[in-house]
């Protein structure tokens, strides 16, 4: 099944605006919320992020843009909502935990309320047996890659990919 965003639009300019967002927006809360602070040098590289995400979409090309309203675009601006309401969380939790305590009880969170949906299937033995060797890279890579980030944010005062903050 198809996610609603990409109902609504093409993934080449959906999925920069949903990442733009997230991208815009850490920055700006972070200053407001954490007391950060940015460079001149370093808002422009936000804003280099944020333009070059829109440019790569397409979303100015006459002809593109044209096809694309308000309406269309509102899932990918709430999913770049989302990105940032979970980047700034992390933040927040790296404060009073590690980053592999986060990464452990998201573990577990996903095993209950997960778990109930799984069983009731039955299919897990032919979605093991089609997929198994996918699920044991994705088992390994997708947490590992979202523990890197978070040790890499618990390193720094800024999220990781502003690198122009002081």
């Amino acid at each position: 099944m198809q996610p609603i965003v990409y109902r609504q639009g093409e993934m080449s300019q959906m999925y920069p605006i949903m990442r733009g967002m997230g991208a815009l927006l850490v920055p700006l809360f972070s200053v407001w919320i954490y007391d950060e602070s940015l460079s001149p040098i370093g808002w422009m590289g936000v804003g280099c992020i944020v333009l070059g995400l829109f440019a790569i979409s397409g979303f100015w090309n006459k002809q593109h843009r044209s096809a694309v309203s308000l309406r269309n675009i509102f899932p990918a601006l709430m999913v770049g909502l989302c990105i940032t309401g979970y980047v700034m969380t992390d933040k927040m939790v790296l404060q009073s935990l590690s980053p592999l305590s986060i990464i452990e009880l998201s573990n577990m969170a996903y095993v209950i309320v997960l778990s109930p949906a799984v069983l009731r299937s039955k299919q897990i033995k032919e979605e093991w047996r089609v997929n198994k060797q996918a699920i044991l890279w994705g088992t390994v890579l997708s947490p590992g890659s979202y523990l890197l980030f978070l040790f890499a944010m618990s390193l720094r005062r800024y999220p990781i990919w502003l690198p122009f903050a002081r």
